[in-house]
């Protein structure tokens, strides 16, 4: 921290003012409903249902009276390595999003310096890549399923299984696929502008 501060002295920064300004800083906890009230209105419905959920389990009640402003990579470290072992690697990792995020904001308002955000110095748990691809049986009730929907007499249930054959035999992505254009269409191939 002392580093930071003659850095930004170095530039010009007044360390005094930066040092009053954050005074104010709130408490973790109390931040962490200022920046939901002003910022979770703008995200989509379930960004906000999820990371809500998260919030609510695993970062409420994290820190308390931790003030935004001294919330350091020890007191992240120390909640991200307890809430690894007891909610999983997954949630863990969603979590320390959240309060990267929170604290970047807490850095925009002026309630951090800036460049302090302690999420930063912790390292994220690994991504396990996960693969599953449907079994013989599987498909063979998807194809069935398939291709009674291409006889249904709804216009819109037959492109829809269209849509899907075409995502089986080309392995293509959906936004692809649904993008395609008659013109992109070939006797032997789809082509991709």
């Amino acid at each position: 921290m002392a580093r930071r501060v003659i850095a930004h002295a170095r530039v010009g920064h007044d360390p005094a003012t930066i040092r009053e300004r954050i005074r104010s800083a709130p408490r973790v906890d109390d931040f962490l409903k200022e920046y939901w009230q002003k910022c979770a209105p703008t995200w989509k419905q379930s960004t906000r249902t999820t990371a809500t959920d998260y919030r609510r389990c695993h970062i409420d009640g994290a820190f308390k009276d931790i003030y935004v402003d001294s919330l350091t990579k020890a007191d992240v470290a120390k909640w991200f390595a307890a809430l690894t072992d007891n909610a999983g690697p997954g949630a863990a990792n969603r979590c320390m999003d959240i309060l990267r995020a929170t604290l970047n904001k807490a850095e925009a308002w002026g309630y951090r310096v800036e460049n302090t955000n302690p999420c930063y110095a912790v390292r994220c748990n690994r991504k396990v890549m996960r693969t599953r691809h449907l079994s013989v049986a599987e498909m063979a009730r998807l194809g069935a399923e398939l291709a009674d929907m291409r006889d249904h007499s709804d216009q819109s249930l037959r492109s829809q299984a269209a849509a899907i054959t075409l995502l089986l035999l080309t392995g293509c992505r959906r936004g692809e696929i649904l993008s395609l254009k008659w013109g992109d269409l070939r006797p032997h191939g789809l082509r991709y502008p």
